[in-house]
């Protein structure tokens, strides 16, 4: 079974996961192939339709190359990552739990992953990346809460029953209507306050306007006038955001 694919000269690990699913379907999440399998599918069935979708997707990456080079981020031990700002130092070890956990440590702003040691070297490289965007969240949580609170009390007074941090492929923000949660993109935090702004407000205005219509941007425009700016700079920039700002395992010292 294929277990890595390369595409204009990148390697990209494949993830292939046997579970209770219907369908088998192919997902592509920071820099990690995965594809699931019904358990009971034939091996020959398997890897006939694992290579249909890998060469699917390579077809994908060939037309437009973005789709595996963009935000694509792999932590190591030893990296300082730098959300709002802030420079986190990124500490991941090996552990004898059986589940991978983030340890927040902000009186010396840093974060513990614990990794199983049974983890494969691509499940390390996925898990990593998620424990590190777990304790960012964990992190800047209150941070945001207190941003978006501010914004909704001076503008909107919308009823918000849960605010949270995830990371997250594709929209920068976004908000449920029946629970009244707000949920904001990890990968937000990297970019301008202005344009974090923006997104807040975006999220806070779709509180009184389901939709995009010309009432939702009138919103947005009587508070942030310039929304287009910020707006042109997601579309521009969201796609190279760097995450790691350096390595304290690979600093010259000399």
């Amino acid at each position: 079974m294929i277990n890595q694919i390369t595409i204009n000269g990148i390697s990209i690990p494949v993830n292939i996961i046997r579970c209770n699913v219907r369908n088998c379907y192919l997902k592509f999440n920071e820099g990690i192939i995965t594809i699931k399998i019904p358990k009971r599918l034939p091996e020959n069935d398997a890897k006939e339709i694992t290579n249909k979708l890998c060469a699917r997707f390579s077809a994908r990456v060939l037309k437009d190359p973005k789709l595996i080079t963009q935000n694509t981020v792999y932590f190591k031990d030893g990296d300082i990552t730098s959300p709002l700002g802030i420079n986190l130092n990124v500490s991941i070890l090996n552990s004898e739990n059986k589940n991978p956990s983030a340890i927040v440590k902000k009186h010396c702003n840093s974060i513990l992953v614990k990794l199983p040691k049974s983890l494969n070297e691509t499940d390390i490289k996925s898990t990593s990346n998620r424990m590190v965007f777990l304790g960012i969240s964990k992190y800047l949580l209150p941070t945001i809460k207190s941003r978006i609170n501010v914004i909704n009390n001076t503008y909107f007074r919308s009823e918000i029953n849960d605010i949270r941090l995830r990371y997250k492929e594709t929209s920068w923000g976004s908000y449920s209507k029946m629970t009244k949660r707000i949920t904001i993109n990890t990968k937000l935090l990297y970019l301008p306050n202005d344009v974090i702004n923006y997104v807040l407000v975006h999220e806070l205005a779709h509180t009184k306007v389901s939709n995009h219509s010309k009432r939702f941007w009138d919103i947005v425009y009587n508070i942030i006038p310039e929304y287009k700016i910020h707006r042109r700079y997601l579309r521009n920039n969201g796609s190279s955001i760097n995450f790691i700002s350096n390595s304290t395992k690979n600093t010259n010292t000399n």
